[in-house]
Parts: C-alpha cells; sequence; structure tokens
C-alpha cells in the first residue's frame, strides 16, 4: 500500500488529507498524487522525508509514503501572512522591553515594520500583470479609437458599443476628390453581428459618400476593399518654387512596391480676368524616383507623347499610345501583295517592330491596329490587280516619348489636389524627388502655389486578418465631414460561449451574458475555428483545459445568475492579470 498526505495550509499542519492507495509497480510518484493536486508548479512532493525532485520519473516503491505540499514562495497570500506575523511579533517584543514607554514601543515597532516590509518586498514581490494596463476605449468622455502597437485584442461578452483600435489609415485623392480610409479593429472574432456605425455619435446614414465594410472575425473572412493595400503616408510640407531647385524625401521600410505623390493647391489654381471672372492658370512639375543607391532617375509620367516622323503620303493616323509605352522608335514597313498563282496572292501588309519592344503583330490596310502599346491605321490600296498605291517597302516612323513634365490646368479659387501614382515597382527603398518647372504666372493675379504635402509607401499584401473584426470606412471629404479624424464608434454582439460539458462529454453553446459562462470563457477560451486547409471546423483552446474545471459547480452558479436575472455585456480590452 502508499500512504499519501496531502497538507493544504504548510502553516497549519492540522489541515490535511490522507489517503490510502493500492501500490501498482513502476507507477511514478505524481502519478499518485495526480488525483488530488492541480500541476506540479505550485507543489513539491516528498518521498519518505526525502524531495523528489522529478516526481514525474521517481519510481515508488511498496509501502513509501508521499507528502505533498503547497510552495508557498510563489504565493501573494504568503505576503499577507508573513506581514500580519511580523507586526504581531513586532509588536509583543517592544511592548514588554522593559524602560520604554507607549511612545518609543511604537516608534520602535514601527522603524522595525518598515524595515521588515522592506525585505518582505524584496523577498516576495507582488504579482505583476503580464502586460501594463491598457486601456483607452472606456471613459467619462467619447470613446476613441487608439493607435500603435502593443494594445490589447478585446474579447466581446454580450453587447457593447466600441470605438475599436486603429489598424491602418490613408487619405487617397482621386482628381479635386479627397478620402479619407480607415480601418478599425473591434477584437478578437468570430462576433455574431455588428451594427448602428456612427460617426461624431450620428448615424452613417447621415453623411453623403461614406461607405463601410465590417467583418465578423472569421477564419476565412475576405479582404477589405481599399485595404488590400498597405499605404505607409508620410505628410509633408515642400512649397515647390518657380527656382527649379528639388525636394527630395526617402520611403519609410525598405520593401516598397508602389509611390503615390500628393500635390496639393491650398489657394485653388486660377488667373483673374479684366471682368473680376476667372479663368485658367497652369503649373507644371516634374517628378522622379529611384532605388536608394542607384544612381539614374526614373520619371513619373502623365502618358505618354507621340510624332509621326516619317509619314509618306500623310497615310499612317495614330489612334493612340498606351501611358505605360517605353520610349522608342516604331517602324511601320509596308509590304505588296504577292501572286502566288493564277488569281492567288499573298494578301498585303506591313510588319511593326519598335526598337525597344522589338518586333510585333503585322498589321492590315486600312484597318486599325493595336498591339498594346500603339494604335494606328494605314490608308491606301494594296491591290491585287495592277499598280498599288503604295509601293512595297514604303516605311512609316512613329517616335513615343514619356511625358515627363506633368502639367496642372484649372480656373479653381478653392483648394484641390493632384495624385501621381507609379506602380509594380521592385521591392526596395526608394527617394522621390520633385520640383516646379514653369507657371503660367506669378503676379497678384495668379494664385499658383503648389506645395507637396504626402508621399505615400504602398505594399501589396492583400491582408486579410483572419479572427478579427473589422470596421472599414472609406469617408469622402466634404463640408459635412473634412479636417482631423473622426469619432467612429459601433455596437457588436456576441451571443454565445463554448463550454465542454463533462456530462454530455460534448461542447455546447452557453449564452455570452451569464457571468458564470462568461468566466468559464475567459479561463477556458475554446473557439470554434474553420480549418481553411481542410474546410472543416474544429474547436481550439487555448487556455486552461476543459479537465481542470468542475462543470457542475460553473453550471449551479449561472443557474443562481439566471434565476435572479443576472447578465453581463463587456467587451475586455485590457491586458492584465487573469485573477
Amino acid at each position: 500500500m502508499i500512504t499519501i498526505t496531502v497538507l493544504k495550509n504548510p502553516f497549519n499542519h492540522h489541515d490535511k488529507e490522507i489517503h490510502v492507495c493500492e501500490y501498482i509497480p513502476g507507477k511514478a510518484a505524481y502519478e499518485y498524487v495526480r488525483p488530488y493536486i492541480m500541476g506540479l508548479d505550485d507543489y513539491v512532493i516528498s518521498i519518505n522525508g526525502n524531495i523528489a525532485e522529478d516526481a514525474q520519473e521517481k519510481i515508488v516503491n511498496s509501502g513509501d509514503w508521499i507528502a505533498v505540499c503547497p510552495v508557498v514562495g510563489k504565493s501573494s497570500w504568503f505576503r499577507t501572512i508573513f506581514s500580519l506575523a511580523l507586526g504581531y511579533y513586532t509588536g509583543r517584543f517592544f511592548n514588554k522591553i522593559a524602560g520604554f514607554n507607549k511612545f518609543w514601543s511604537h516608534m520602535a515597532s514601527g522603524v522595525v515594520n518598515m524595515i521588515g516590509g522592506a525585505l518582505i518586498n524584496h523577498w516576495f514581490p507582488p504579482a505583476k500583470p503580464d502586460r501594463p494596463k491598457v486601456n483607452p476605449s472606456y471613459d467619462w468622455n467619447n470613446a476613441q479609437s487608439p493607435t500603435g502597437q502593443g494594445n490589447a485584442l478585446g474579447v466581446t461578452y454580450g453587447t457593447m458599443r466600441t470605438a475599436g483600435q486603429v489598424l491602418a489609415q490613408h487619405v487617397s485623392s482621386n482628381g479635386e476628390n479627397q478620402y479619407l480610409n480607415i480601418l478599425l479593429c473591434g477584437g478578437e472574432g468570430p462576433v455574431d453581428n455588428i451594427g448602428d456605425i456612427r460617426i461624431n455619435d450620428n448615424p452613417l446614414s447621415y453623411y453623403k459618400d461614406v461607405i463601410a465594410e465590417t467583418r465578423l472575425g472569421e477564419n476565412d473572412q475576405a479582404v477589405i476593399a481599399n485595404f488590400n493595400d498597405t499605404y505607409i503616408d508620410q505628410a509633408l510640407a515642400y512649397e515647390l518654387a518657380t527656382d527649379h531647385s528639388w525636394a527630395t524625401q526617402q520611403t519609410q521600410g525598405d520593401a516598397i512596391e508602389g509611390l503615390e505623390v500628393t500635390l496639393q493647391f491650398p489657394y485653388g489654381l486660377y488667373r483673374i480676368k479684366d471682368n473680376g471672372g476667372l479663368e485658367n492658370a497652369s503649373v507644371t512639375v516634374e517628378l522622379q524616383y529611384r532605388k536608394v543607391g542607384d544612381a539614374d532617375w526614373r520619371n513619373f509620367t502623365d502618358g505618354n507623347s507621340w510624332t509621326v516622323t516619317q509619314n509618306p503620303h500623310g497615310l499612317l493616323k495614330m489612334i493612340s499610345v498606351n501611358s505605360a509605352a517605353p520610349a522608342e522608335t516604331w517602324t511601320i514597313t509596308y509590304v505588296a501583295a504577292v501572286q502566288t498563282g493564277y488569281n492567288t496572292y499573298i494578301p498585303a501588309y506591313f510588319t511593326v517592330a519598335g526598337s525597344v519592344s522589338g518586333v510585333q503583330l503585322n498589321a492590315r490596310i486600312s484597318e486599325n491596329y493595336n498591339n498594346g502599346l500603339i494604335a494606328f491605321n494605314v490608308r491606301g490600296h494594296g491591290g491585287y490587280y495592277g499598280q498599288p498605291s503604295l509601293a512595297n517597302g514604303t516605311t512609316f516612323k512613329i517616335d513615343v516619348n514619356p511625358n515627363i513634365n506633368l502639367a496642372i490646368s484649372a480656373a479653381k479659387n478653392t483648394a484641390f489636389q493632384s495624385t501621381y501614382r507609379i506602380d509594380h515597382l521592385s521591392p526596395a527603398q526608394y527617394e522621390v524627388r520633385t520640383r516646379c518647372v514653369s507657371k503660367s504666372g506669378t503676379d497678384t493675379r495668379y494664385a499658383t502655389r503648389v506645395f507637396w504635402t504626402q508621399l505615400s509607401s504602398i505594399i501589396y499584401d492583400d491582408f486579410v486578418r483572419p479572427g478579427k473584426v473589422l470596421v472599414g470606412i472609406r469617408a469622402l471629404a466634404t463640408n459635412q465631414l473634412s479636417g482631423g479624424m473622426p469619432s467612429i464608434t459601433w455596437i457588436q454582439n456576441r451571443d454565445n460561449v463554448w463550454v465542454w460539458n463533462a456530462d454530455t462529454g460534448q461542447y455546447e453553446e452557453k449564452p455570452a451574458t451569464n457571468p458564470a459562462w462568461a468566466a468559464y470563457d475567459m479561463i477556458h477560451r475554446c473557439r470554434k475555428i474553420k480549418n481553411v486547409n481542410t474546410g472543416d471546423f474544429e474547436f481550439v483552446v487555448r487556455g486552461a483545459p476543459a479537465s481542470r474545471t468542475i462543470y457542475q459547480d460553473f453550471a449551479h452558479w449561472a443557474a443562481f445568475c439566471d434565476s435572479r436575472n443576472l447578465t453581463f455585456d463587456y467587451i475586455y480590452d485590457t491586458a492584465t492579470d487573469l485573477w
């Protein structure tokens, strides 16, 4: 037989349990005591008076005595016991010292308590939370969305209004329109519903041109529109004068795949006519970029221009040039029809070749031609009979050149922006520079001041952010909504938590608004998550195992709460010690 003594309180030897177990050969010490304690972290085990350093491996012999005792050095309540004992004994000691009156007795006792308290704090420091306390969303002010890294990922129980946390934000321009794109996280998902989105305490429907998208925090949720790319915005304030000097800025990060430059005209762009009306004024700028460390700069372009440098009989008509086409010379050469037999011919055609892009598909007479880089039409008559109007070998030439100067023209006396973008760059860190080439005028009749106000670095990532509750907002700057960051809030609710029912041997959904089941979830933390590889749903536990909980105790507590209509609605967004 094996005798097991479990001492619950090391300061009270009467508070103990004694168990007698049947001896089983080859069984380790921890296997005998496991039914009576939870883990070895807070306990020490001895066999026949000797400490078992590895109780999980130490084999017990028949007739051995096993003792189990808590490790008090790790317990916060031991600080309290030690402090009480210190106060008791110092008070008794100094009250018995001969010649000490009451005043000096108390003074001496206080000195020893102070020194003893310092030793207690040194030997047994109070428990500290794993993370600093962060709870920025709930106070007597309006809810605000925190930014930055390292904040807690909130967990929802019941129904609550939240401001979430800012994950990403970007200001984009589309001609004269400027949009705020902001992505907010409502914490850990999945939740059951997101609704009543408000901006500055008003319903979303009150605002024009404001679009919201939501994700409930599923494991296989889709990307939110306008956040399939990550933007790193740098606010700038370079005024571009007409002295041809460059303003240069380096991107943040070394994996940049796209660039976006925003130029702003804060006073508009116009010229005042003699009658007081407005007419067009123009500003021409030049934008360039290069990898950090490269010698050569490359240009942002505003489409391409072309020149037909060789056009016999004026028969070639240009249609268009792709804005991404490289600078090069295109040669179009006529190949006459060839008779190969009686009344049979190889039809006439044109060969098309670029000095950079190489040989392309052939063109036909009087048919629109487009190879994705240039588009044109050559009129004429190749004919199968008689003399063609085009001689064999007749050549046309087109020079394509990028417009390296970006011209902005307007007759507008209110602020607006112009945005220029370059995509599909090799991932790297880049330098960007811009300068003003010319202005149509600078006297008092003209408003032509231009500023470089933002450089955006773009990374193509398509983050779906699985398991996170998301709200994406795209808002046009209008007289209703503009300026600083608005206050955005919404209501989200989580109806149920997953609880392991020890009686049925399976997981069951229980109300998240019941305090007992909410507490169970905080400890157990089970989620039903879709495996994106198999398509099956699986239970994933990140907290204490269900085997270490007493299901019936939680069930009784839950019934008690239900009988008194006690409910619980909260979002935990504080990182602190669980207990």
